[in-house]
């Protein structure tokens, strides 16, 4: 699970797992992500460049305000070239079951 809290570049050697970023995400048309992405709060995505990287999982871009507004999001796509994104649940679970912060217990006192 990677958290990052504002912008972020994505390297041309991609990823796998968990990815959320509060800002904007870019990437280039060759970085390949395996997992989950959510891109929240900034609600930003910018994919610039062709090329041939392939993603697989799935792509959430949200954006809202402090109150808690939804605001809408952007995604740019520039340049062409053969790179997908492409929707398996395969690697959603794998994302899903990376491991990261559990919650073990509930007190109420």
């Amino acid at each position: 699970m990677t958290f990052v809290d504002g912008d972020c570049t994505l390297p041309p050697a991609g990823g796998a797992g968990l990815l959320i970023v509060t800002g904007t995400l870019t990437a280039d048309g060759n970085a390949p992500y395996k997992g989950l992405v959510l891109v929240l709060g900034g609600g930003q995505l910018v994919r610039n460049g062709g090329g041939n990287g392939d993603s697989l999982g799935s792509l959430v871009v949200g954006r809202f305000n402090n109150s808690g507004d939804f605001l809408a999001p952007t995604f740019n796509s520039n340049g062409s070239g053969n790179s997908t994104i492409t929707y398996d649940s395969d690697w959603v679970r794998r994302a899903m079951a990376s491991p990261g912060p559990r919650v073990m217990a509930v007190g109420e006192f």
